[in-house]
């Protein structure tokens, strides 16, 4: 779950970051990885393997439980791209705080400090205007893990 918590910062941070670099607003795919034992796992392959696993009615209930947590596309607005607070609506923040970094025409990077003691690093590259690399640091608890976002964009349109 700590893994879901950093995909979902990195996107939030991205909203900063297509602001600066003029994203283009649409239709995403969007692919989380983790880091186990040196190795860059895909999340949503992962998960969609132990979900298969799962008898039918647990899997569903586990699929609505979890909403838009394990995300394969992502809508990004123009309004989101104006506007970081549109991007995180509906979305648990109110205890965080993002400290914007440092960011040129290729890169944007921030810190989300929240009141728990969690603290995530995101740095994040764009590569031209129809995809990003997102990289984040999640500290909590005395632990500290890796994530990465790729995005590709996918069309002009939002289904």
């Amino acid at each position: 779950m700590k893994i879901i918590l950093v995909s979902l910062i990195s996107l939030l941070s991205l909203s900063a970051f297509a602001q600066s670099l003029n994203l283009k607003p649409g239709l995403w795919s969007i692919k989380v990885y983790s880091f186990k034992n040196g190795q860059r796992v895909d999340m949503l392959e992962a998960m969609n393997k132990q979900l298969a696993l799962l008898p039918k009615e647990q899997r569903e209930a586990m699929v609505k439980a979890m909403g838009t947590s394990a995300v394969s596309e992502q809508c990004i607005t123009k309004g989101m791209l104006a506007s970081p607070d549109k991007f995180s609506e509906n979305r648990n923040y109110k205890d965080c705080k993002m400290v914007p970094g440092k960011f040129t025409a290729s890169s944007y990077s921030s810190t989300l400090k929240c009141a728990d003691g969690k603290e995530v690093y995101t740095e994040i590259s764009a590569k031209g205007d129809k995809s990003f690399i997102s990289t984040s640091v999640i500290k909590s608890d005395g632990e500290s893990q890796k994530a990465e976002v790729v995005g590709t964009f996918s069309g002009e349109k939002c289904r």
